[in-house]
């Protein structure tokens, strides 16, 4: 479980916290609290055979791996600076060479070469996501891979001076290197901000932050394109507060 853990962020976060939970009663007993030297352990990820962990350090401009432990614990390995400020995705490419992590601020997403022994390499490629001014970005706020892992949707947003957007890009595992193959421009102010995918790869389902209605897209994985199909409301239409819509995952 990562964490905040910054007076900036009035967060009151230790660490990354380890759970064992019991498989009858779901019970959860905390088994370790890594107190991390680097502050905000805030996002996670596996490689795909789950022996280690990934944590980006959200708000800075770092990224640290972990090898797991039989017992659940986690032994930190290294944490390197990929340049990119407040890093707030990370995932693995399918031939668990690499993971993408996408930064917020920093307006791109980051290829790092995973070593042999789980820690962090160089970073092979990154993509920028330029604002509408010398300058500016687009705000990346995820980097999740289509069914296939052939290719990323990268959800920015706009905050007054990129764009939002879907970018979609295709991922060659030979090297680590990027390829935009398409652009879904949201309605302006809506601020697209995770996606979520069909297990047909056809469907791509995208919320928006301060619209608070969700896109629903068709992906045609041949061409690497989004068309969208329909927007439809987060919340009920006698509802008039604030609200902020955050996340899009798909029931089994």
């Amino acid at each position: 479980v990562g964490c905040r853990t910054t007076q900036q962020r009035n967060a009151r976060g230790k660490g990354i916290k380890v759970f064992a939970i019991d498989g009858k009663n779901r019970d959860w007993k905390e088994i370790q609290c890594l107190k991390t030297e680097e502050e905000n352990p805030s996002y996670q990820c596996f490689d795909n055979n789950k022996d280690y962990l990934y944590s980006v350090h959200g708000d800075f401009t770092k990224v640290s791996s972990y090898r797991i432990q039989a017992d659940g614990t986690l032994v930190p390995l290294n944490t390197i600076d990929i340049g990119g400020k407040n890093p707030v995705y990370i995932t693995p490419d399918k031939t668990n060479q690499y993971l993408v992590a996408a930064t917020l601020q920093g307006g791109a997403v980051h290829v790092i070469r995973r070593n042999e022994d789980g820690s962090l390499g160089e970073i092979v490629s990154h993509h920028d996501f330029p604002g509408k001014k010398a300058g500016a970005v687009s705000f990346a706020h995820q980097c999740i891979w289509d069914q296939s892992r052939e290719y990323l949707f990268v959800p920015t947003q706009a905050r007054g001076v990129g764009y939002g957007q879907i970018k979609v890009l295709r991922f060659h595992s030979e090297d680590g290197s990027i390829e935009e193959t398409d652009t879904y421009i949201s309605r302006e102010y809506s601020e697209p901000r995770h996606v979520s995918v069909h297990t047909n790869n056809r469907w791509v389902y995208l919320i928006n932050e301060k619209g608070n209605f969700m896109t629903y897209l068709d992906f045609d994985a041949e061409k690497g394109k989004l068309t969208p199909r329909q927007i439809l409301p987060t919340l009920p239409d006698t509802y008039t507060g604030e609200g902020q819509a955050s996340a899009s995952v798909l029931d089994p």
